[in-house]
């Protein structure tokens, strides 16, 4: 290295704050899920049953009236059954045979016959009601509502903490977020901690309103809107604020 020469760059400077947003919006569609379970002596008839039930209950949901596209399968799993006596821990078991299990969702913004749908979906032997929920399909226009919302928070609570410091905010270096949707859990407490390493917010409220489960008798349509909500993780730049004028500079 040359005499008063140095390769070393000033730090840079930076403010790095949280702000979050509400989003809230009303319930779009209900969401449905039925499963679909039978089993028999070998895998080959366990799996017939179960296929030629979930073929019924979807030409019956079309029949209905169910958008075709709006029925899809969220799981589908199968397993050998044994019977075991009281010590079963002691034997190996009598083989009983395979159960199998397809879960189908569907969703209808018809709220009014939603209870309708579950019933003639569950007179089928072996379609049982799994979950029942008042969703917001289409959340992103509400996202970006409160995405703005919370970034010109963020902008505000970094601009006085770099005035309380004698800096000038500048633009931003990074930017992240975590959202929750209208109607989900949040977990943003882990999010803190796994990815801010920020201990310090506080868990937003239980958002499940709206949503519900329960036979088809209990299936009446949500009053009120669905929560949900923003985070942004902001780190901006920030320089030594300009003095004003007619004021000494700082030496």
């Amino acid at each position: 290295m040359f005499a008063g020469f140095s390769c070393e760059k000033a730090p840079t400077r930076t403010v790095y704050v949280m702000a979050e947003a509400t989003i809230t919006a009303e319930p779009q569609v209900a969401q449905v899920e039925l499963g679909v379970e039978d089993s028999a002596k070998n895998a080959s008839d366990a799996y017939k049953k179960v296929e030629d039930k979930s073929s019924e209950l979807k030409a019956m949901l079309v029949r209905l009236g169910v958008n075709e596209e709006n029925i899809s399968t969220r799981s589908f799993w199968s397993e050998q059954r044994y019977q075991y006596s009281y010590w079963y821990w002691y034997e190996e078991g009598k083989f009983r045979g395979y159960s199998v299990h397809q879960t189908l969702s569907f969703k209808t913004p018809d709220f009014d016959r939603v209870g309708e749908l579950i019933d003639s979906a569950t007179s089928i032997k072996g379609v049982r009601l799994e979950n029942l929920s008042f969703i917001v399909d289409s959340p992103e226009a509400f996202v970006q509502e409160a995405r703005v919302k919370a970034l010109e928070a963020a902008r505000v609570k970094a601009g006085s903490l770099a005035e309380a410091s004698g800096l000038e905010l500048c633009l931003p270096l990074n930017i992240n977020e975590y959202v929750i949707n209208p109607g989900e859990q949040d977990y943003s407490y882990y999010y803190y901690n796994y990815y801010a390493q920020n201990l310090y917010g506080a868990l937003a409220e239980e958002s499940r309103s709206g949503g519900g489960y329960g036979p088809a008798a209990q299936a009446a349509a949500p009053t009120g809107a669905l929560k949900g909500k923003i985070y942004v993780y902001v780190t901006y730049e920030a320089k030594p604020a300009r003095p004003k004028p007619g004021l000494p500079k700082p030496k």
